[in-house]
């Protein structure tokens, strides 16, 4: 089958559409990203809104990366101290139920204790040095308080 000026998988060229979307696009960037900010800080709104827009303003900020091998060259290649310094900027004004937190160094056995006592889920052990992986790996480890309202809902099964 011959390929058609326009359609789809066509290296000829996109159909006209896309750049009156690209105009709107430009036209209205100032106003939806205030609309994905208003509903990051809004603290009454539902958090799955939250994340998509905190999630939509990154990709705006960042760049959604194109294919998956993108995403190893970019941000997840450079070691955690150098990302969290990026998310840190990204976060500098967000409000609660959206926070990032200081690299703590050492007394992991204080920390947890104090993370426990506060009835939170657990904490994340990561070297500043690695690169993101996706899925286990001998750079972090995931230590869960055994007590946590997240573990009641994973041992009963009402997550």
């Amino acid at each position: 089958m011959p390929f058609e000026k326009g359609k789809s998988g066509n290296p000829g060229g996109r159909p006209k559409v896309v750049g009156e979307v690209q105009v709107l696009a430009r036209k209205y960037a100032p106003e939806a990203i205030e609309t994905l900010r208003g509903i990051m800080e809004n603290i009454d709104a539902p958090p799955a809104a939250r994340i998509s827009a905190a999630i939509a303003l990154l990709d705006r900020g960042f760049g959604r990366p194109h294919q998956t091998s993108e995403v190893r060259t970019s941000y997840a290649r450079k070691p955690l101290v150098e990302r969290k310094t990026a998310l840190k900027w990204v976060l500098r004004k967000a409000r609660e139920g959206i926070q990032y937190d200081e690299h703590a160094e050492g007394h992991g056995d204080k920390l947890f204790a104090a993370v426990c006592n506060l009835g939170l889920e657990g904490i994340m052990s990561k070297r500043l040095t690695s690169a993101y992986k996706s899925g286990p790996s001998r750079t972090w480890i995931k230590v869960k308080n055994p007590k946590s309202p997240a573990a009641s809902r994973a041992i009963d099964g009402t997550f």
